[in-house]
C-alpha cells in the first residue's frame, strides 16, 4: 500500500532523528533535545499517520493527519510538508516514561520508515493483534537532489501483543510500564523488548 508521503492532542514526549548530526536519535527533555542511543523499541505501526507537517522554531508543530493512510487530506498551507506521525515505546530506557512519539517531515526519515513500514506490511498478517519490536541498525548517507541526507535503516526482530494503552488510546499506568520492564527482562538481558 504504501504511506503516501510523495507529494494536537495530548502531549507525549517525543523523539527526532537528526540527520544534521550524522544521524543520531534525540529525545526530548526540559533542557532541550538529548542524544540517545536507540537499540529496540515496540513501534506502533498499526497506528502510524500520514499528514500534513508545519514545523517553525519557537511554535508547536502544527499536524494535520490524512483521512486514511490511502487518502491524503487537503494541504493545509505552503509551509506543510509530508509527514508521519508514529508511537514507539521504549521500556525502561527513559525515566519519565516508556512512551514517545516521532512526528516529523524530514526526507531522510521519512524514507527509513518508508523502508520499516514495507517490511510491516509483509508480515503484518501473519501476526494479528501486534506490534512489531524494531531495532535501529545504523544510518545509511544518501544523495538527495544537490544535497546529502542520512536514512535510518531499521529491522523488525519480532512481534509482541499491542500494548494496551495503545489499543485503547490511554497513557500508560506505572503497573503498565513495570509489566513491560518485566516482559523485557524475561525475553532476555540483551534485548529491551
Amino acid at each position: 500500500m504504501g504511506l503516501n508521503l510523495g507529494g494536537g492532542g495530548d502531549f507525549v514526549p517525543h523523539i527526532r532523528w537528526n540527520a544534521q548530526l550524522g544521524g543520531k536519535w534525540q529525545k526530548s527533555a526540559e533542557d532541550g533535545p538529548v542524544d540517545f542511543e536507540f537499540s529496540q523499541a515496540i513501534c506502533n505501526l498499526p497506528g502510524l499517520m500520514t499528514g500534513w507537517l508545519r514545523i517553525e522554531k519557537g511554535e508547536a508543530p502544527d499536524w494535520k493527519g490524512d483521512i486514511s493512510l490511502t487518502q491524503e487530506s487537503p494541504r493545509p498551507s505552503p509551509e506543510h510538508a509530508r509527514g508521519i506521525k508514529v508511537l514507539f515505546m521504549f521500556g525502561k530506557k527513559f525515566g519519565d516514561g516508556p512512551e514517545r512519539e516521532l512526528c516529523a517531515s524530514a526526507k531522510g526519515l521519512l524514507m527509513g520508515i518508508e523502508d520499516l513500514f514495507d517490511k510491516y506490511e509483509a508480515e503484518a498478517g501473519a501476526n494479528p493483534g501486534k506490534c512489531p519490536v524494531v531495532s535501529f541498525d545504523g544510518g545509511e548517507h544518501i544523495a538527495l537532489g544537490k544535497g546529502a541526507t542520512v536514512k535510518p535503516m531499521m529491522s523488525i526482530i519480532k512481534w509482541v501483543d499491542t500494548p494496551e494503552e495503545w489499543q485503547a488510546g490511554a497513557a500508560p499506568t506505572p503497573d503498565q510500564e513495570q509489566d513491560l520492564d518485566n516482559q523485557a527482562l524475561s525475553d532476555s538481558d540483551e534485548e529491551e523488548f
